[in-house]
C-alpha cells in the first residue's frame, strides 16, 4: 500500500509499505507514524486527520481490517491534518 501526507513539504511523495491485508487500521496508522510521519517537526501539532482513499473521502474504523476496509494491494491512502 502507499501512503501520502497531502501538501506537506517535508515529504515529496508517498511512501510505500508492505503490510498483510488482515493487519488493523489502527497497526497501520501506529507504523505509518511511528516510523515515517512522526518525523515531521508539525507532527504532533495535529489533532486529527482527514483519510482519503485514492482521491474519496475515507473513515476508516480502528478495529477493522485493511482488507474490511476495501484497501487492497497498491491502494494509495492520504491524509491531511483535519
Amino acid at each position: 500500500m502507499y501512503a501520502y501526507w497531502i501538501d506537506n513539504p517535508f515529504f515529496c511523495s508517498a511512501s510505500a509499505w508492505r503490510v498483510p491485508k488482515n493487519m488493523k487500521w489502527k497497526d497501520f496508522v501506529a507504523q505509518i507514524f511511528g516510523q515515517l510521519y512522526g518525523l515531521d517537526p508539525d507532527f504532533k501539532k495535529v489533532k486529527s486527520w482527514k483519510w482519503y482513499h485514492f482521491d474519496q473521502e475515507f473513515n476508516p474504523s480502528d478495529e477493522k481490517t485493511l482488507a474490511e476496509l476495501g484497501l487492497r494491494h497498491k491502494s494509495i491512502v492520504k491524509f491531511k491534518p483535519a
